[in-house]
């Protein structure tokens, strides 16, 4: 189970989320506006083992509101959040499907 031990907003509406990683996952950000559709994903990281962060790249919350959510993966057996039949990790290293934001979770 992830354990969240930081959340800071910084004077520009930006939102960094700390944790414990591990070298065998890696981490996916999303943000929403409800807890029925995280569409937006805003970082995927391969994890480190220790101390790990993701940050909302986006426009933040500046004059707003959002929920986060950070899905873990395992490195060995990669999932495909937005289901468009690639996994995530080949998106991510052929830096081909994967922009930020890349295609919206359906």
């Amino acid at each position: 189970m992830l354990l969240v031990d930081r959340v800071d907003l910084n004077g520009n509406g930006k939102v960094s989320i700390g944790f414990e990683a591990d070298a065998s996952s890696y981490y996916v950000l999303a943000r929403s506006q409800d807890l029925n559709s995280f569409e937006q994903v805003l970082s995927i990281q391969l994890g480190t083992d220790g101390p790990f962060e993701l940050s909302d790249v986006g426009a933040g919350l500046i004059g707003g509101s959002g929920l986060y959510r950070i899905t873990q993966a395992e490195i060995a057996n990669p999932i495909d959040l937005d289901n468009d039949g690639i996994d995530d990790l080949t998106e991510m290293n052929s830096g081909d499907a994967i922009a930020i934001p890349p295609s919206p979770i359906r």
